[in-house]
């Protein structure tokens, strides 16, 4: 635990799933991150666009439609911000598509865009110089059910260029597992460093962009068990997006079956910071206070911020916490929290 960061108990922008009229904003956010000039995007899985929203929280654009022509979304998966405000959005056609800072659609490209067929990654991260990593499963056969899955899948980490070419192979690492509470990769990029955390450890791989391994980062907190509250909570969190009721109630009792994992992950998501903070989520989905731990390039604490509610953090940056909270009406919002450095 490092000096106490401040963060303001009152987010500055708020943005519901909902707008006044009752129109749906969103319904499943995958991701969001916060431009330069304050404004916000959003990408939602059941969407065919992306949606951009000023500080203040009034939407000021979509963009996309449904389809899988040019400027077309089928499902968006991530998006990411890959060099200045340029935004990266991965969607389930295996291509990514590139947003100017207005919205203005750039490029689309195949992943990888050097092998047609080839398996493409699941898990990415951008860093501010472009430079982007993805990670690809790697398996003979996909388990029947990956949602309750107890089988660890390894995975192949790459980085690749703007155009998705693959620039470098960086390592074998293990994916994880996609069940509840199962222990996934997670995965940052500074201007200089990718940091790759396989949730095995309280440990951080770092990694220089010609590939290289550099000594690992001690972050998170290992060994908290996992409550049967905790687990049916968070069964419940994932099946909430399934809009039928019976089908729910079938998913639900599928996951049940399968028995818990003994341990909590050691962190729930990695956010490079600058050119040498890492910060890391530490709390878990249904903690009532969020918690987010930093770590220098010495491996020693930078630094402790809490947030007074369940929030999963989508993006953070030197002077702000962004995250997506779910209401006790089930209703779904896109948070922006001011934090200031220890005095």
């Amino acid at each position: 635990m490092g000096p106490a960061w401040v963060v303001d108990s009152v987010p500055v922008t708020d943005i519901a799933g909902s707008t006044p009229s009752g129109d749906a904003a969103f319904l499943s956010v995958a991701a969001a991150v916060r431009l330069s000039d304050g404004t916000i995007v959003i990408g939602d899985r059941f969407a065919s666009s992306v949606r951009y929203f000023a500080s203040t929280g009034h939407e000021i654009r979509s963009v996309g439609r449904a389809g899988s022509g040019p400027g077309e979304f089928r499902s968006i998966a991530w998006i990411g911000r890959c060099g200045g405000d340029t935004v990266f959005v991965w969607d389930y056609t295996s291509r990514m598509t590139v947003l100017g800072p207005a919205g203005t659609m750039v490029r689309q490209f195949p992943v990888p865009a050097d092998s047609a067929g080839a398996r493409p990654p699941v898990f990415f991260t951008c860093g501010p110089g472009g430079v982007w990593a993805g990670l690809t499963p790697v398996f003979d056969r996909l388990p029947s059910d990956m949602a309750t899955s107890t089988v660890r899948i390894q995975g192949v980490l790459a980085l690749f260029d703007r155009d998705g070419h693959v620039g470098r192979l960086v390592d074998s690492v293990t994916f994880g597992q996609t069940r509840v509470f199962g222990h996934l990769t997670r995965l940052a990029l500074s201007d200089d460093r990718l940091y790759v955390g396989t949730e095995d450890s309280a440990y951080v791989a770092r990694y220089a962009l010609d590939g290289a391994r550099l000594s690992g980062l001690p972050v998170g907190i290992g060994g908290r068990e996992v409550s049967d509250r905790a687990y049916e909570d968070a069964i419940d969190a994932q099946v909430a997006v399934v809009p039928n009721a019976q089908q729910r109630e079938t998913a639900r009792k599928q996951m049940l079956r399968i028995p818990k994992p003994k341990t909590l992950a050691p962190y729930f998501a990695l956010f490079a910071v600058g050119h040498d903070t890492l910060w890391a989520q530490i709390s878990a989905p249904g903690d009532s206070v969020t918690v987010l731990d930093a770590v220098g390039p010495d491996g020693k604490p930078a630094g402790e911020a809490r947030i007074p509610r369940d929030l999963r953090v989508l993006d953070m940056g030197r002077d702000y916490v962004l995250g997506e909270y779910d209401a006790p009406d089930g209703e779904q919002h896109v948070m922006l929290y001011r934090m200031h450095p220890p005095s």
